[in-house]
C-alpha cells in the first residue's frame, strides 16, 4: 500500500501531472517524447507536468497509449473526487 496522503494538497490537474511524470520515470522516457507523442511544444509539456496546464482526454488517451498504461493510471480516483467538488 503506498501513501498518498500528499495529495490531499494538490489541485486534479497537479494529481495528473504527477502519475504521468512518474510514469515518465519507470519507462525511462523523456519529457520531449512524450511532448512529440502529443504534438505539443516542449514548454508546454513541462507546464503540464507542473499542473498549470489542464490534461485533455485526448492528452491522457495518448498518455497512457504512449506510456503503455491504462489511463486508471494517470488520472487516479483522488484527482475525480477532488474534481467533483465545487471550489470556494
Amino acid at each position: 500500500m503506498t501513501d498518498d496522503s500528499f495529495l490531499e494538497n494538490l489541485t486534479p490537474n497537479e494529481i495528473v501531472a504527477e502519475r504521468v511524470a512518474i510514469w515518465l520515470r519507470r519507462r525511462s522516457q523523456p519529457t520531449v517524447a512524450l511532448a512529440d507523442a502529443l504534438g505539443v511544444t516542449q514548454a508546454t509539456m513541462s507546464r503540464k507536468l507542473k499542473g498549470l496546464v489542464t490534461w485533455s482526454v485526448t492528452d491522457l488517451a495518448c498518455a497512457s497509449g504512449f506510456l503503455d498504461v491504462p489511463i486508471e493510471a494517470l488520472v487516479p480516483a483522488e484527482a475525480i473526487e477532488k474534481a467533483k467538488r465545487p471550489t470556494l
